[in-house]
């Protein structure tokens, strides 16, 4: 589709039916694992079966372990509600972790999630078998992510990427471990073993045996299974074992399936620098989308627990799938290294931190994700997926800022393509309406699929409802979270990440032929960052006497890690929605054609372009 201005066309896959609380409902198997935030910490897991009504109420019953201890049987009910963009938030079974942040896929079948409002955490669930189940369900080639705490305690931070075959009889001829342990040195080594032995019960439960000797897991482990036997969960109920199990059942041939599109998201982190040291860990807690390009980009929104507070973290991982199915997943790719699995039907995968054989990892950790449901909806429709950030086009789990410009994905969702020259922007343009919590949107541009509209200044931190109305035809309301920033830098192709659009004193381009120099002030352009003083009303363009700087602190930027000193961040004049950072570039930036460029506010981290940088 042709493009229209700085905030373009773009088009994406529609996504998506209307979401509530009986999107969710039967009988699932889980595991969860916790890290609570004061020092030292405290660990604890806990897994068994827990019963969703589809009304708003569930029931739990399982085994919960809490840092040296045996586990215990607990049991006890809670609430859960599902917002109409597939949002699940429920009170966690473990009372440390406070309320969790979940999504499902495939039907509901899998659902992944994580703690981030008062401790750290991840939790995963599968639907339960329905009927007598045995060790036929658990049959094929498995791979995961495992995570331990051994004895109970921080200190004993384990990660490993799991592989192991089960014969469906009831043995595991051979199982491979590669993974690093904070108690050793971190220095990432791999084990084999043969011949482990495990058992199904009849409802889906079981347990698998482990080598007497390991680095990684000795002994016996619960296991749970998922109705098809496409997932294996597990965890331990012994005295200090404090671990958790994702593993999804490996197709028999990966070479016709292709990790794109969208996925959920959510994983348990912890990193330090140098050396290890346990007890100073800096764990984090995500839950997000991820969009896979296809081609080995993932381009990551997720809300992230650190330091006590909520980020809202976008940044690019790359990934490779080996015709086994499994593969790489990361910040950046390590040829050889495998330390992640996907599953075929429906499309899961699961993994850990680690890295090759022989090498040092400071960082620990598992992930887990699901790919969205994908539905279509009739007359004027609103993926409940589709809105985002136009100027990043991060995942729609990425926050709406007060005067950020969205894009709008459906369907029906305008007469006709037409945009708007001039300022103020409109409310309605060709009789389509963008209403936001009750107010009309000032509206760029319409299409049959797409709109990008300004966000009000005067959202505040939370929810907002938005809802297309076209010439009298409603569409279904979506919920966004809302948050006083979510930056994003405008990038010079469009696709939101990859070269960044700035400019050198002299308006011109930065470019690898006109690269930025250390100390040289630029131009970066971005959106999403937030209210401005002197104040502006949504659809007007920054002024530029005087000119509206952003309220609070000045939002940070960072050159391969290196702060440059921020001379001005505020509306940029003239444009609506854009704001430019008068940046100096830092004398000790060293010299590259993909200088990665982040911007840093106190409830955002985004780091998805680069600049070239000379001399």
């Amino acid at each position: 589709m042709t493009k229209l201005g700085m905030f373009g066309m773009l088009v994406l896959p529609l996504y998506g039916q209307l979401f509530d609380s009986s999107s969710v409902q039967g009988k699932y198997h889980f595991v969860q694992i916790t890290v609570s935030e004061e020092r030292p910490a405290e660990v604890s897991n806990l897994g068994g079966t827990i019963i969703f009504d589809g009304r708003g109420g569930y029931q739990f019953a399982g085994q919960m372990g809490v840092g040296g201890e045996a586990a215990q049987g607990v049991g006890g009910e809670g609430s859960y509600s599902v917002s109409s963009a597939g949002r699940m938030s429920m009170r966690s079974p473990s009372p440390p972790a406070g309320r969790l942040e979940i999504q499902f896929g495939a039907a509901g079948a899998v659902l992944t999630g994580a703690s981030v409002s008062s401790a750290h955490g991840i939790f995963a669930a599968v639907r339960a078998p329905e009927g007598p189940a045995s060790a036929g369900v658990v049959r094929g080639n498995y791979a995961g992510g495992y995570l331990s705490f051994r004895g109970g305690e921080v200190g004993g931070l384990t990660s490993a990427f799991v592989e192991l075959t089960a014969d469906g009889r009831g043995e595991i001829p051979s199982a491979a471990f590669l993974g690093h342990a904070a108690w050793i040195d971190d220095v990432n080594r791999a084990e084999t073993a043969s011949r482990l032995a495990y058992a199904v019960r009849a409802d889906g439960t079981g347990t698998i045996r482990f080598a007497s000797r390991s680095d990684f897991v000795t002994g016996e482990r619960e296991i749970l299974t998922s109705a098809n036997g496409d997932f294996l969960l597990g965890f331990g109920t012994g005295a200090g074992q404090r671990d958790i199990l994702l593993a999804v059942r490996k197709p028999p041939d990966a070479g016709d399936i292709s990790l794109d599109g969208l996925y959920w998201m959510s994983d348990l982190c912890a990193a330090n620098s140098f050396t290890f040291e346990p007890q100073a860990a800096r764990f984090n807690s995500g839950w997000g989308s991820a969009r896979m390009n296809g081609s080995g980009t993932a381009l990551l929104a997720q809300e992230v627990r650190m330091n006590g507070h909520r980020v809202n973290l976008t940044t690019t991982n790359v990934y490779r799938v080996l015709p086994d199915g499994s593969g790489m997943f990361g910040g950046q790719l390590v040829p050889g290294l495998k330390n992640f699995a996907l599953g075929g039907s429906p499309q899961v995968f699961a993994g850990a931190l680690v890295g090759l054989e022989g090498k040092l990892t400071l960082e620990h950790g598992i992930f887990f994700g699901v790919k969205t449901p994908a539905v279509s909806g009739s007359g004027v429709f609103l993926s409940p997926f589709g809105v985002v950030n136009a100027t990043s086009l991060a995942p729609p789990t990425a926050s709406v800022a007060p005067g950020g410009i969205m894009s709008l994905f459906g369907s029906g969702l305008a007469p006709r393509t037409a945009s708007f020259q001039g300022t103020p922007l409109p409310d309605e343009l060709d009789g389509v309406q963008v209403v936001t919590n009750g107010t009309a949107a000032p509206i760029l541009v319409i299409s049959d699929q797409q709109i990008n509209v300004q966000m009000p200044f005067d959202l505040e931190a939370g929810t907002a409802s938005i809802q297309v109305n076209n010439n009298g035809r409603t569409s279904n309301t979506v919920a966004v979270a809302v948050a006083a920033t979510s930056p994003a830098v405008f990038s010079a192709s469009q696709k939101g990440f990859g070269g960044a659009l700035a400019s050198h004193a002299d308006s011109s381009l930065v470019t690898r032929e006109n690269p930025a120099r250390p100390g040289e002030t630029i131009v970066l352009f971005m959106s999403g960052l937030g209210r401005v003083e002197p104040a502006v009303t949504a659809g007007q363009a920054g002024g530029a006497t005087p000119l509206s700087r952003v309220t609070g602190s000045a939002p940070k930027v960072l050159f391969d890690g290196r702060p440059g000193e921020v001379l001005f961040a505020g509306l940029a004049p003239g444009l609506v929605g854009v704001y430019q950072v008068n940046v100096i570039v830092p004398q000790e930036t060293v010299a590259s054609d993909s200088v990665t460029v982040a911007v840093a506010t106190p409830d955002a981290f985004t780091d998805l372009v680069d600049l070239p940088v000379g001399r």
